[in-house]
């Protein structure tokens, strides 16, 4: 191979090198993104639903405690 190949190869593995890392770096950071946001999403919905359910046993409490003092009187 003459010199000028073996530069013009050089360059391209270099190039390729860097292409590939390029490609590996925005995948991995895709995936951290995604699990990221999954985990926030499933953080999210368990809060909702445990403060819907909180709410709830608050509302249920305050008809017991309504009707308990309506009793009294």
């Amino acid at each position: 191979m003459n010199e000028r190949g073996e530069k013009f190869s050089f360059i391209s593995n270099k190039a390729m090198r860097y292409l590939c890392n390029s490609f590996q770096d925005a995948f991995l950071l895709g995936m951290q993104t995604l699990i990221i946001y999954s985990t926030y999403s499933l953080f999210l919905s368990f809060t909702k639903s445990s403060l819907d359910s909180f709410i709830s046993c608050e509302y249920d409490l305050y008809k017991l405690h309504s009707s308990l003092k309506q009793m009294n009187t």
